[in-house]
């Protein structure tokens, strides 16, 4: 309906092929039957300032925009640049807000600026003029040449005024004194770590000899007081056969105790 009818009653008379709509038995309006959850619409029973948001026209929102300013209406194509772009169409009419809130030669500027950028986001546009930056020239990246690492210095850093003879022997001087320095002390006390655990390892080392010279004298002592002996028999014929018979093992005897023991055993028998 025309916008000159909201809050009127009207009639309406619906056939197979047309709607008409009657306003106190006038006919003022006549739409061609439409399919099921589809609808016809006049674009000029619109309001002017709403036509182009209830129509999804794209091209007359961009103009719209570019009527403020180039960049502007540059900006708000960007934004529609989209498969769907009347999903977007929201954001080109904030962008149109800020026009009307900070003017158009402020958001023309943040415009042309985030164009520059490459940065397509009202928002970002919005923080801009919130801020009074539009006006600031932006910090454009700087491009490294291939094969140049990311921390590398640049080689002019490094250049020197030339010196005289004296003056670079005592900054070689100082150099190799520093550097002496720097290494000398980190160097002994490492060599001094280094001896201390030499010497630990030596005493285990020492102390692991001596245990295994004890071990040797033990196993000498048992085979020598073992099987150095002889061997005695504290049961004679006369018991007879199937007696227990007790051997007894002795130390090894000078010659004089031997012949003893045996005139001893002699006596005994």
């Amino acid at each position: 309906m025309p916008g000159d009818y909201i809050g009127s009653q009207v009639a309406v008379r619906a056939d197979s092929e047309l709607v008409k709509i009657y306003h106190r038995g006038q006919l003022i309006k006549t739409h061609p039957r439409m399919r099921p959850g589809t609808r016809s619409t006049d674009a000029s029973d619109l309001p002017e300032h709403k036509s182009a948001y209830a129509l999804r026209d794209i091209t007359h929102l961009i103009g719209l925009c570019a009527g403020h300013g180039e960049n502007i209406g540059i900006y708000a194509e960007r934004i529609l640049d989209d498969p769907l772009p009347w999903t977007r169409m929201r954001a080109v009419y904030r962008l149109i807000g800020l026009v009307r809130q900070y003017g158009p030669a402020a958001v023309e500027a943040a415009c042309a600026k985030a164009l520059d950028l490459d940065v397509i986001a009202v928002g970002k546009i919005d923080s801009m003029l919130a801020k009074a930056v539009e006006n600031i020239p932006a910090l454009m990246p700087v491009a490294v040449a291939a094969g140049t690492a990311r921390f590398a210095r640049d080689p002019s850093e490094y250049a020197a005024a030339a010196a005289g003879p004296a003056a670079a022997g005592r900054s070689a001087g100082a150099g190799t004194t520093l550097a002496s320095a720097g290494t000398g002390g980190a160097a002994s006390a490492g060599t001094g770590l280094a001896n201390a655990g030499i010497a630990l390892a030596n005493a285990g080392t020492a102390i692991a000899t001596t245990r295994a010279g004890l071990a040797n004298e033990g196993t000498g002592a048992a085979a020598s007081s073992g099987t150095g002996g002889e061997i005695g028999v504290g049961a004679g014929p006369r018991y007879g056969r199937g007696v227990q018979l007790h051997l007894v093992f002795s130390h090894a005897e000078t010659p004089e105790q031997a012949r003893e023991t045996q005139t001893a055993q002699e006596d005994a028998r």
